[in-house]
């Protein structure tokens, strides 16, 4: 018997249904939001663990219409969290009208604002765990174009493997290799110099400082302003020379006899220590290098050719200069185009004018004949490996992040077309910079 009044009730439920005007409908499934970070400190511990690049979202989530579209058609779907999951840690930074953000939130916001020069929102800004960008784009690059399907941005997702993929390689930080080498360095390339010391090697201390001496931010500051090195406070028991230079140094100083990890900054002027800064947190490098700066002194530059590679980064960096280093041989036999190329370009009143208002001019010359210094010539070996050098004259502009713009052999003209060419190239690269900043 009850195997026939099942189905008779749910034959007479179905035809109430239809009787009533057809089934009912199902509640929509609510949309899967994507996560985002909301805490920078989070985000950059994760990169640096995951070894991710950083994309972090600038918008506003109560005033502004474009990021509710935007989040919509793009954040939201499962294309782009399949994508971010793959490639990228998530970060957020909200910027809302009515809402009120918490103290942590919103000094964390006004930083951020201030340090990337963010004007519009939304944006998108690709960065390293230190916090240095790589790419920047907005709601042009991120939108979903009127010829994609629905849910599918394409455009937006090539847009971000293009550029992490053109994200350039970190560096490797450059140091002395002990206390004594460091100072000796600073001095003959009239820079200031760095010691890095650490006084206990407890797990803590020493991922801090792990996390310093790859920060970007940190790494190539030192690379290019400073000579640096780092020092193990010396066992007691411990009567080596360098153990004993070091210790000297400390008690001159004033240095800490307890931090676990300390930063000092050696005047190369006045032989003394202006700077020392004993809690280093890796996730502010950009304060320690901003504080850093302050203490350097003044390198005294206006125009000329100079050899030392280390001096003429430490003058771009300070300066914001370009560096425009020439490869020559200035001796060699016959037909000689390093000297053609100084007599007809460089020598000229229109050059110097030029150079005095743009640019670190370093001189990287192979005699036939003359002889140099054993130090000079094992720099201008390392410099014609890295360039790659052929011939003679080479010529390649640096900005002043060390970045390559532009390249030149002899030209005939004379310098106005040079000069042409090198301002357009000084002049893209400035609006390069000037947009990933978002100055522009």
């Amino acid at each position: 018997m009850h195997s026939i009044r099942i189905p008779l009730l749910a034959a007479t439920i179905c035809a109430c249904l239809v009787s009533c005007g057809g089934a009912a409908e199902l509640p929509k499934p609510k949309p899967v939001l994507t996560k985002w970070i909301p805490l920078w400190e989070n985000a950059s511990s994760l990169a640096r663990k995951e070894k991710k690049p950083i994309l972090a979202y600038f918008c506003s989530s109560d005033g502004e219409a474009y990021t509710g579209k935007l989040e919509k058609e793009v954040l939201n779907t499962e294309m782009f969290r399949e994508w971010a999951a793959q490639n990228v840690i998530l970060f957020k930074v909200d910027f809302p009208r009515e809402k009120p953000l918490s103290g942590n939130m919103k000094s964390q916001a006004e930083r951020l604002k201030k340090r990337y020069s963010l004007i519009y929102i939304p944006t998108f800004i690709l960065m390293d765990y230190s916090g240095n960008a790589f790419a920047r784009g907005g709601w042009d690059q991120a939108k979903l174009r009127d010829e994609e399907p629905k849910e599918n941005p394409k455009a937006w997702i090539n847009w971000l493997d293009t550029s992490i993929k053109n994200k350039p390689p970190d560096e490797l930080i450059v140091k002395q290799k002990n206390l004594t080498e460091c100072i000796a360095y600073g001095k003959k390339h009239f820079i200031s110099s760095v010691i890095l010391i650490n006084h206990d090697q407890t797990p803590r201390t020493m991922t801090a400082k792990d996390d310093i001496t790859h920060n970007q931010t940190f790494v190539k500051f030192m690379n290019r302003n400073v000579a640096y090195c780092e020092v193990e406070w010396p066992f007691d028991s411990d009567t080596s020379l360098e153990a004993n230079t070091f210790r000297q140094f400390a008690t001159a100083q004033n240095l800490s006899t307890t931090a676990p990890l300390q930063l000092c900054v050696l005047d190369m002027q006045t032989n003394k220590v202006n700077f020392r800064l004993t809690a280093i947190d890796p996730l502010r490098a950009d304060i320690i290098v901003n504080m850093i700066e302050s203490k350097l002194p003044k390198l005294d530059y206006n125009s000329g050719w100079i050899t030392d590679w280390h001096m003429a980064n430490a003058i771009a960096q300070q300066q914001k200069r370009y560096i425009f280093i020439c490869f020559t041989s200035m001796d060699a036999p016959g037909v000689n185009f390093s000297q053609k190329i100084f007599d007809e370009i460089f020598k000229t009143d229109e050059f110097k004018k030029y150079a005095i208002k743009h640019l670190v001019t370093i001189q990287v010359d192979f005699p036939t004949i003359a002889k140099q210094e054993a130090p000079l010539v094992a720099q201008n070996k390392m410099l014609a490996q890295m360039y790659n050098i052929k011939g003679f004259p080479s010529v390649f502009v640096l900005n002043p992040q060390g970045q390559k713009i532009g390249d030149a052999k002899y030209m005939k003209g004379g310098p106005e077309e040079f000069i042409k060419q090198l301002d357009a190239a000084v002049k893209n690269d400035e609006e390069r910079r000037a947009f990933l900043a978002g100055e522009r």
